[in-house]
C-alpha cells in the first residue's frame, strides 16, 4: 500500500509517496576471476602523470579475497514521483585521472570540474544519449569549472579530450535514492526498499553491469552474495 507524507513550505503542499513496510538488502560482492593490473600508456605529460602513483588501464578496487569497492547497486525500476534533493557534485583531476571515476547522484545535481594538477586538463560531458553537453578547458591547477545541472536520470560520461586517453569517468543519475556503493569488504546495504520482487543492478566502469532479482520482507533484511 503507498501511503503519502504531507509537507508544507512556502510554495504550497507537496506530496511524497512512501510505503507502509520497508525492506533492506544487504550483500558482498566478488571478482571471481580477477585479472592483474595493467598499466597504462602514458603519452602525454608523462614528467607528471603516473609519477606520484601508478596509473592502471582497469581500476578495480578489491581486498586480498577479491571482495570489490566501488560497485555502484541500485533499485531499477522506482516510482515515478519521489522527492528530489539535488547537490553539488565534485569531480577532480588528479593524477591525470577523474576522481571519483564513478559517482551516483539524484536527477537535478550540479555537477562541477577541478583541475588538481600541475597540468593543462580538457574534458568533455556527455548526455546518456551521448550527445556533448560541455566541453572544458582548465589550465591551472585549483581551476574550477561553471555548474552544469545533471537534468535527466541516466549514465552520463566524462573523458579528457588532451590526450589522456586512459581518463574518464562517470555519472550515474537516478530519480530517486535507493543506490549505494560496496565499501572496501564488498559490503553494501540498501534500506527503504518496498517489500516484493525487485529488480537491482550493479554497475563498475571496468566490468559492466549484472543484473539480478530479489524478493524483499520487512521481517528481515535479504542477504545477497553478488560475483562479477
Amino acid at each position: 500500500m503507498t501511503g503519502f507524507h504531507c509537507i508544507v513550505g512556502l510554495l504550497g503542499v507537496t506530496l511524497l509517496p512512501t510505503w507502509a513496510q520497508a525492506a533492506t538488502v544487504t550483500g558482498t560482492i566478488t571478482w571471481t576471476t580477477p585479472i592483474p593490473d595493467e598499466p597504462a600508456r602514458v603519452l602525454r605529460d608523462h614528467h607528471f602523470c603516473g609519477q606520484a602513483k601508478p596509473i592502471f588501464r582497469r581500476q578495480v578496487k578489491r581486498d586480498h579475497q577479491a571482495r570489490l569497492e566501488g560497485v555502484l547497486i541500485y533499485w531499477d525500476a522506482p516510482p515515478k514521483r519521489l522527492a528530489a534533493r539535488p547537490e553539488v557534485l565534485w569531480i577532480k583531476q588528479e593524477n591525470c585521472q577523474f576522481s571519483p571515476r564513478l559517482s551516483a547522484a539524484r536527477a537535478g545535481t550540479v555537477v562541477r570540474f577541478e583541475n588538481r594538477d600541475p597540468v593543462l586538463h580538457a574534458l568533455a560531458l556527455e548526455s546518456p544519449q551521448g550527445k556533448n553537453l560541455a566541453r572544458f578547458v582548465l589550465p591551472i591547477r585549483g581551476q574550477k569549472t561553471r555548474p552544469i545541472k545533471l537534468k535527466k536520470p541516466g549514465l552520463y560520461r566524462v573523458r579528457s579530450t588532451e590526450g589522456h586517453l586512459w581518463s574518464s569517468g562517470h555519472l550515474m543519475v537516478f530519480p530517486h535514492a535507493h543506490y549505494v556503493f560496496s565499501d572496501a569488504s564488498g559490503h553494501f546495504e540498501l534500506p527503504d526498499l518496498p517489500v516484493g520482487a525487485l529488480t537491482l543492478k550493479a554497475f563498475h566502469p571496468d566490468l559492466g553491469t549484472k543484473t539480478f532479482q530479489v524478493t524483499t520482507s520487512s521481517s528481515a533484511p535479504v542477504g545477497l552474495s553478488l560475483r562479477y
